[in-house]
């Protein structure tokens, strides 16, 4: 591919990744899909990610997910061309010496350089990548780098440090262009550290969460709520389970449901909406309610109740009438 990512992929990545609130996830993954025919690499790259899961996209987006088919597109995505498909496939152990002969570029190095300049360029998915290469030392293969290059092991631990540390910024670059996942690395980092060449920092952890929450990432705002009650600032615990429902996060109304029958941060009620939009999230989701006239609003009220865990919700039978999916 070029030394810049296509304006389909730029547009992707801002509605799965920078923007994902905004629900246009099917419109990005459709997007991908034409790209990705039409030769576009790292389109293929985006499109084999969104079906990897949560780990790798915004369950949100309810993407499907196929091991089988992102592991085709990711190796597709090297045969076109993409720097950024060479570098993930490095990284989650698919870049094999018979896929890496495949690659249009000299060496690995090439390819790393090619990311890097998007990265500077100020792409945050970019930037993500080049920080996962120092933070998972894929930088030693990418270098050609091993301790029998070094007149010491405390030299060549020099040199990983000096490496390994680069991650940080890097993160950070991603975190702040909206590349949310970059948070979870830079938690581990702050929080673990690197077997004795990193020591670990949790106080620069503290504030991540909230960071990605006030950017309007729901997932941020979700886990930043529980931050929230457990610290004991209810109200604000609240709100934020509030502004996770409305970006979409699901299971975040069921917490919502969860605050006002409980009497979380607010006077204890059970607000019927709130709880039948969360069984509509994805998780717990009530499809139909056969003849809803025939319950009366306090029987629901005391299925509801007696059903609120959202953790445990999807475990009840179906009563008459409720479908549960």
């Amino acid at each position: 591919m070029g030394k810049t990512l296509s304006n389909e992929v730029k547009q992707a990545l801002e509605d799965i990744y920078y923007h994902e609130r905004t629900g246009r996830g099917k419109e990005a993954f459709a997007l991908l899909e034409q790209a990705s025919a039409a030769g576009d690499g790292d389109a293929t790259c985006i499109l084999a990610r969104c079906y990897c899961g949560r780990q790798y996209v915004w369950i949100g987006h309810r993407f499907p997910e196929d091991d089988d088919k992102a592991t085709a597109l990711y190796h597709k995505s090297v045969e076109q061309g993409s720097a950024l498909g060479v570098l993930i496939c490095l990284r989650c152990g698919e870049l094999t010496p018979a896929l890496e002969q495949k690659m249009p570029f000299a060496n690995l190095q090439e390819a790393f350089d090619v990311v890097l300049g998007q990265a500077q360029d100020g792409d945050a998915f970019c930037q993500y990548v080049i920080g996962n290469c120092y933070f998972w030392w894929d930088f030693l293969r990418i270098q050609n780098k091993g301790s029998e290059d070094f007149p010491n092991q405390a030299a060549f631990k020099a040199y990983l440090k000096e490496n390994i540390s680069k991650c940080e910024d890097w993160f950070w670059k991603a975190l702040r262009g909206g590349m949310y996942f970059a948070a979870n690395n830079l938690n581990q980092y702050y929080t673990k550290g690197d077997e004795d060449i990193i020591k670990p920092d949790p106080s620069k952890a503290k504030d991540l969460f909230r960071i990605g929450a006030e950017y309007g990432h729901p997932l941020h705002q979700a886990i930043y709520a529980e931050d929230l009650e457990e610290a004991g600032r209810k109200e604000e615990a609240l709100q934020w389970f509030q502004k996770a429902a409305d970006g979409g996060h699901p299971g975040a109304w069921c917490d919502v449901g969860r605050c006002y029958a409980e009497g979380i941060g607010t006077a204890k009620n059970i607000p019927l909406n709130a709880l039948r939009r969360s069984f509509r999230s994805g998780i717990l989701t009530v499809i139909t309610v056969w003849e809803r006239r025939t319950f009366s609003e306090e029987v629901l009220r005391r299925i509801i109740t007696r059903h609120l865990s959202c953790y445990h919700m999807h475990m009840i039978r179906a009563a008459d009438g409720v479908s549960f999916i």
